[in-house]
């Protein structure tokens, strides 16, 4: 055993001995021949390159690589034919130390097995009319697995190296400042490997430099093996660190074709969103500078592109959970979400913003406290960027008091449910009409209506929102303890609460079963106005609340209302019709109509508010056949004295045309009347009737003048100033016939003239009917009485034998 080894050691000795000489043999050539040499190496390095090569120095070092010999090539330049044209020199070197190996030197074969570039730039220039210097460079005519004689590289360094692509034709520029990369290269049956350890700066990856590039002034590190096989540069699953970030890479890298393509697929782990921005060019991390994510996120990359120049398709997918997010409209709190991006929406046509597309899925947030979820939200053309997306909320409404900041609404209690779709603008554009559509949900609601200080209670139904118009459908409420069920809509609503409130309409309608007029009397106040200081932060909706009340104030609302009775003091109706239109200090209302007193009533006319505590009424009203004692007690005899509903039965059709002051307790000021009416009275009968009742103390003494039924009683009444205007009016009754003109004061002006026809003088049986001949008929010899006011206030009626009144009249 012993003699074995001791043979085995001779052995080892011999070889290593007779290494070593070879070796020594070959260093004594290399330095005895150093021109010869280093022409031999310069001829080797010439076969991968056609331009012109220039090396200032050579030096030779035996033991530097050992067992290779190095060559340090000083000051290294290899330009093109053209280089004095365009001055951009392929590879400009301090230092390019060349390994030989001894025995392929002394066998005149290829003798390069290994590189290291040092303080070098290689500039890869292509001008504008697609000239390159690269062009110089030969290709191997190596089997495509990478086999071959041709090259035997083993390593390859770099050191302190800038790498420039310039591609004006392309308008593609790259930029690499290599720090130190190292490469062992090694062939197996699936092609060449390249186990790579790197550290690079990469300036930028400019894919079209009109856009910007990627990766700016980012550092790049990593330790992996890249192959060549079929012309094609792969690498799997390989692990590498972008801005001290680790990433995992996967990519494809096509070199054969005449359109050498790539695809890179990349991913990450809880890397900041901010980060990834930053890694895309500018108008890209612009468009996605619209969102913002305090939280990180794990992201995939998938970049697919030519690599001649244009843009790579970007597909990215995202994840991120409880993060504060950032919008232009709103900022939201926990929210959890999957995400993608992509900058090409239709095949086919150009790699830009305007075909680029956002998406958000499984949107799960808070904002200001409220839960919010959006099942997929989109952000199409990120050059104009439009918003698509679906929002569920449910909530307290109390919660909605400091977002929305209103100084009209205030909740106090119950619960909404909220689904909104919306395509519209990412920037707050007040002139953009945008689109919303979607419905809210009241249920049990509390709130208080601040201006009229009015308690809306049990508040349930949903409001709907199409294609900017406003649909209420079915809201019921208690207001006062009044059942009220509304439904309505509102055209064009969301674009002019933006743009024009004061030209929003709404169109309401209000069904009641019964309407009490007098818990509705805060209509008449002047509205409340409550000054509060809103917060201006975009993550509440003051300026959409602001919106609100204001187009509250300025805007229309043109209400159809309905009630089954109606009542007001002693006035009652039923089947209660009116079109109302709220202004902003006007009621309008236009044919109203209600069944009242056995009959009808129509009405027109405007409530307008004034300063102080009045409204200025101008109503056009029709009494049609009413009972007119009921009428004179439910509107408290118009405030008159002359003629009262215990004085007066009938029939009444009337026009009223009347101006007044309504004070904002539903008071009418009596000196504010000015009014005409027009009215007839069938079936009338009067009963205790004082003024008449006077007449028999001159005439008639012996008749009954307690019950009077007369035929149709017409005539046309002014009342202005708390007196009231008689045109000649024709009474032709059971009891007599006379004829009454003059004005009726409650200022104590009245001046009344009463003619008594003499045929009178015949007492009319129990079964006379009255009939009226007409105020300009000829009435014949007459008695005529004057009533004027007495020391006591009352009319006194006095015979006026001379008719001083028609005199004084004229």
């Amino acid at each position: 055993m012993k003699r074995i080894l001791k043979i085995t050691y001779k052995i080892l000795i011999g070889l290593f001995g007779l290494f070593l000489l070879l070796y020594i043999f070959a260093a004594i050539y290399v330095s005895a021949n150093k021109k010869k040499v280093t022409a031999q190496i310069v001829e080797q390095l010439k076969k991968k390159i056609s331009g012109d090569l220039s090396i200032r120095e050579v030096d030779i070092s035996l033991f530097s690589h050992f067992p290779k010999i190095g060559v340090a090539l000083k000051d290294v330049l290899i330009t093109d034919s053209l280089y004095k044209q365009h001055g951009q020199a392929l590879l400009k070197a301090g230092e390019l130390n060349v390994r030989v190996s001894a025995y392929n030197l002394l066998m005149k074969k290829q003798a390069l097995t290994g590189l290291t570039l040092k303080d070098a730039t290689i500039i890869l220039f292509t001008d504008t009319t697609g000239y390159s210097n690269k062009n110089i460079l030969v290709k191997s005519n190596k089997a495509k697995s990478g086999g071959g004689d041709d090259n035997q590289f083993e390593n390859i360094r770099m050191k302190n190296v800038r790498l420039i692509i310039d591609d004006r034709k392309r308008k593609k520029s790259h930029d690499f400042k290599v720090d130190d990369v190292d490469i062992d290269l090694d062939e197996d049956n699936d092609g060449m490997l390249f186990k790579t350890s790197a550290s690079i700066f990469v300036g930028q990856l400019g894919f079209n430099v009109r856009k910007g590039p990627f990766l700016k002034n980012i550092p790049f590190k990593g330790d992996f093996t890249l192959r060549m096989k079929n012309d094609h540069l792969l690498f799997d699953s390989i692990n590498i660190k972008l801005d001290n970030r680790p990433f995992n890479l996967t990519g494809d890298f096509d070199l054969g074709t005449n359109n050498p393509q790539f695809s890179l697929r990349l991913h990450t782990k809880n890397i900041e969103y901010e980060k990834i921005r930053s890694f895309v060019p500018p108008k890209i991390a612009k468009s996605l500078g619209i969102v913002g994510l305090s939280a990180p996120l794990n992201a995939s990359a998938i970049i697919i592109g030519p690599l001649k120049g244009g843009d790579p398709l970007l597909n990215i997918t995202w994840s991120t959970k409880n993060s504060n997010m950032t919008t232009p409209f709103f900022d939201f709190e926990d929210a959890s979400f999957t995400g993608s991006f992509t900058n090409e929406v239709i095949k086919g046509i150009e790699r830009n913003d305007s075909n680029s597309l956002i998406v958000a899925n499984n949107f799960t947030a808070r904002w200001r406290g409220l839960p919010v979820k959006m099942t997929r939200l989109e952000i199409q053309n990120l050059e104009n960027p439009i918003l698509t997306t679906d929002l569920q909320s449910s909530f307290p409404l109390t919660e909605l008091n400091d977002v929305i900041q209103s100084t009209s609404l205030n909740m106090e209690s119950g619960a909404a449910d909220i689904f909104l779709q919306y395509k519209g603008p990412m920037e707050r554009n007040e002139q953009t009409n945008s689109l919303i559509n979607g419905y809210i949900q009241f249920n049990d609601g509390k709130i208080m209506y601040n201006p009229r200080n009015v308690l809306l209670n049990n508040v349930k139904g949903k409001m709907s929102f199409r294609e900017s118009d406003l649909y209420v459908e079915n809201i019921q409420c208690n207001v006062l303890n009044t059942l009220v069920q509304m439904n309505g809509t509102g055209k064009q609503l969301l674009s002019l609460i933006n743009t024009s409130p004061n030209q929003a309409i709404i169109d309401w309608n209000i069904f009641t079963p019964s309407l009490n007029l007098n818990s509705f009397l805060f209509l008449l106040k002047q509205k409340q106005t409550k000054t509060t200081t809103r917060k201006e932060h975009k993550n509440t909706i003051a300026g959409v609340a602001g919106k609100i009340d204001k187009l509250l104030e300025e805007g229309v609302l043109k209400v159809s209302l309905k009630a089954n009775a109606v009542q007001y003091n002693k006035f009652t109706a039923s089947n209660l019709l009116a079109d109302v239109t709220l202004l902003q200090d006007r009621y309008i209302f236009n044919n109203a109509s209600m069944t009242h007193a056995g009959g009808t009533m129509q009405m027109n006319g405007s409530l307008i508010q004034q300063k102080g505590n009045t409204n200025l009424a101008a109503l056009n009203v029709d009494f049609n056949n009413v009972d007119i004692s009921s009428v004179l007690n439910a509107f408290e005899n118009f405030g008159q004295d002359a003629i009262t509903a215990q004085n007066i039965d009938g029939k009444l059709t009337a026009k009223v045309n009347s101006n007044l002051l309504l004070t904002d307790a539903g008071k009418v000021l009596p000196e504010s009347i000015s009014s005409q009416v027009a009215f007839s009275l069938k079936k009338g009968t009067l009963k205790n009737f004082e003024p008449i009742k006077k007449i028999q103390d001159y005439v008639f003494k012996n008749r009954d003048f307690d019950n009077i039924q007369f035929a149709e009683l017409k005539n046309t009444l002014q009342i202005k100033n708390r007196e009231i205007t008689i045109n000649r009016m024709e009474i032709q009754s059971t009891v007599l016939s006379l004829f009454v003109e003059g004005m009726y004061s409650m200022k104590g002006n009245t001046d009344i003239s009463i003619q008594v026809p003499l045929k009178n003088l015949k007492k009319r049986k129990e079964d006379y009917k009255p009939e009226n001949i007409g105020v300009d008929a000829k009435a014949g010899s007459s008695i005529y009485l004057r009533g004027r006011p007495g020391s006591d206030g009352n009319i006194k009626f006095g015979l006026d034998l001379f008719k001083k009144y028609y005199k004084q009249k004229k």
